[in-house]
């Protein structure tokens, strides 16, 4: 009975190996293929190495860069902080001299006088040519051609 026992183990440890066979097999194969790829992943990963050490120096240099753009408007904001002291200081100066002549001769405040801008057809006048005039209709260029003498000798 236990030699029984034993054949029929041996025969389902046949059975299973059989089976396994195809699948060992299948993984081989696998494996096979997968070769090259493995091979050319080194490679690849190198480069990813290296791109990461160039991006991170990278990042270092626009870090210091940064820094110094950082000292550079600090400064130009204390720069025109001074200049706004001495303007404001100048114009208060100027204020106050203002408001003393104003003062010393009782002239008070009187309101300022309203001040209108020009239109742009107040400031464009009629351009008068030889030809004839030209009017604002016409805009600022003119199709007229000088002729004989107002050409010049070349023509211009």
């Amino acid at each position: 009975t236990a030699d029984v026992a034993i054949a029929d183990l041996v025969k389902q440890a046949n059975v299973t190996l059989d089976n396994i066979q195809p699948t060992i097999a299948q993984l081989n194969t696998t494996i096979e293929n997968l070769q090259p790829t493995v091979q050319g992943t080194a490679p690849l990963l190198d480069k990813a190495g290296n791109t990461i050490d160039a991006l991170t120096l990278d990042l270092l240099r626009v870090d210091e860069i940064l820094s110094d753009l950082s000292s550079v408007t600090s400064t130009a904001s204390k720069a025109s902080d001074s200049v706004e002291g001495i303007t404001s200081g100048a114009a208060d100066l100027a204020n106050s001299v203002v408001d003393k002549v104003k003062t010393t001769f009782n002239l008070g405040s009187r309101p300022a006088k309203r001040r209108t801008v020009p239109t742009q057809r107040q400031l464009v006048q009629p351009v008068v040519a030889e030809e004839g005039i030209v009017n604002d209709d016409a805009g600022y260029f003119s199709s007229a051609t000088p002729t004989g003498s107002e050409a010049g000798e070349d023509g211009f």
